[in-house]
């Protein structure tokens, strides 16, 4: 037995034309290609794996590194030039005070990042490089107070645990705030497989739906 790809009415496997809607059936060639499109189809905005998960880790856990340690290394500088114009001594002492307080500031930083980025486009750096977005649970707009939600829950201490159970992993800052990260849509995908399918098929009228 086989279903109808339009209709999916049930078909014997030697079936030509379906009896409901009576279109004519693909080739096998083509069965394949829409099978594979529908299986895509499914996987738009689908929760990311976990292997996306740690990559928008990594990638935005650098970039924040990267802006704090340039900002900090502007601060020092300021206090050099602001000490020596004083004429007092600037010694190590008083980098490692800069240092101590500055936890707050690399917070600050991290939090400006992900709440800027992800407020306008739902997406930060790392979730360009792996082609994810954030979405609302019910698939409704996403407003600030949600994405001010998601970001203060990222610093709780034990969030990385959230990751490990599943191959789809949901963290406990996406469960909180109510919102996931799911894959962007894979039209440029499917836009290829149909061209290629096109591209071999000798019978101009077959049509995929």
């Amino acid at each position: 037995m086989k279903k109808c790809p339009y209709c999916y009415e049930d078909l014997s496997d030697t079936a030509i034309r379906c009896k409901n809607c009576r279109r004519v059936l693909p080739s096998y060639e083509a069965q394949d290609v829409i099978e594979r499109v529908a299986g895509i189809k499914e996987k738009q905005n689908g929760k990311a794996y976990r292997i996306h998960r740690m990559l928008n880790l990594l990638v935005d856990g650098m970039i924040i590194e990267g802006i704090y340690t340039i900002l900090f290394s502007v601060l020092v500088i300021v206090a050099w030039c602001a000490t020596k114009s004083n004429e007092k001594q600037f010694d190590l002492i008083e980098i490692i005070q800069l240092y101590k307080h500055s936890f707050l500031f690399q917070f600050v930083i991290a939090y400006a990042y992900y709440f800027l980025f992800e407020s306008i486009s739902g997406k930060t750096l790392g979730k360009y490089f792996t082609r994810t977005k954030v979405i609302k649970q019910d698939r409704s707009q996403l407003t600030s107070k949600d994405v001010a939600i998601r970001t203060l829950c990222r610093f709780f201490p034990l969030e990385i645990i959230s990751y490990i159970d599943g191959e789809r992993p949901v963290g406990w800052h996406d469960s909180w705030s109510k919102t996931l990260v799911v894959l962007e849509d894979s039209n440029k995908q499917i836009r290829f497989d149909l061209l290629g399918f096109f591209w071999k098929t000798k019978n101009p009228y077959v049509m995929i739906d």
